[in-house]
């Protein structure tokens, strides 16, 4: 698990914890918090970069670059919130994920989907044209592109697939389904009130999950064998029928001109449909 602390120290005593023996000092600050999350996406040092660059660029760069920084500590957020239900230790899972973090972040951009890799290319291009150093712009680009990395790196830990095999199946799996798309059209749906912003970060949440799952099924699908991608390819074969009633279902989906956002909910819904379908190596 993952363990971010919110106080220094712990008031239950217990005699084979350090933390429990040092007795309870103080609750941590939220930016104490955070800065652990920081931590584990790997950013802390992308951060002072950024602040670093006072009227070198223009405030509205380093705010975007901020923002973007931001996106991934909130995501990630709350994938740890979803995912250690009433478990979550912040300095157990700083441990778990900062080093294959690092790994991941050195795969970026080789192992996107050529669409991802050209708009990588473009968010990088643009930075460096507004002055920042090549270096601090990958970090800043490459963080658009990690939100799945925890996802990732759980499936390679309890499966003990490889990180790299795991995300070519992950991204194969996306653009085999259509997901990269699906994400899209998400992200650009209007929000005129709280609600509709809700709904719009769980769809996310939800697709991501959804994806993780399909991509866990294909890693434990014994009968499949050779690299990320071929392992997709004969799992599309084994799953033919299943698979294109769910992306015909976003077939339906792409010819809309206007989706709302229940036709989302009834995809996303499909999708859950085929990861179970397609579970326990079946």
């Amino acid at each position: 698990t993952v363990c971010v602390s919110i106080q220094v120290g712990c008031a239950y005593g217990c005699k084979f914890c350090a933390s429990g023996l040092a007795g309870f000092k103080r609750n941590l600050v939220a930016a104490e918090v955070v800065s652990q999350l920081m931590h584990i996406c790997r950013i802390d040092d992308s951060w002072a970069a950024v602040e670093a660059l006072d009227y070198s660029v223009e405030t509205k760069i380093q705010a975007d670059m901020m923002s973007r920084l931001v996106r991934l500590v909130r995501r990630t957020t709350r994938w740890l919130l979803r995912n250690r239900r009433g478990n979550l230790n912040f300095e157990s899972e700083v441990e778990l994920f900062a080093k294959p973090m690092v790994q991941f972040k050195k795969m970026l951009p080789k192992k996107l989907p050529s669409e991802s890799t050209q708009l990588y290319k473009q968010k990088l291009k643009s930075l460096e044209e507004k002055g920042v150093e090549s270096e601090l712009a990958h970090e800043i680009c490459s963080a658009d592109f990690l939100y799945p990395a925890t996802s990732l790196i759980e499936v390679s830990q309890n499966t003990g697939e490889k990180l790299s095999v795991v995300a070519d199946i992950y991204y194969s799996l996306g653009e085999l389904l259509k997901l990269n798309w699906l994400g899209t059209m998400i992200n650009q749906l209007p929000v005129s009130n709280y609600w509709q912003a809700l709904a719009k970060e769980t769809y996310l949440d939800d697709l991501s999950w959804q994806q993780r799952a399909l991509t866990c099924n294909v890693v434990n699908t014994k009968s499949l064998s050779g690299s990320g991608k071929s392992k997709v390819a004969r799992w599309n074969e084994k799953h033919a029928d299943t698979i294109a009633r769910a992306t015909n279902m976003l077939i339906l989906l792409q010819a809309e001109n206007n989706p709302d956002y229940y036709m989302f909910s009834v995809a996303l819904r499909e999708l859950l449909n085929l990861s179970h379908s397609t579970a326990y190596g079946n």
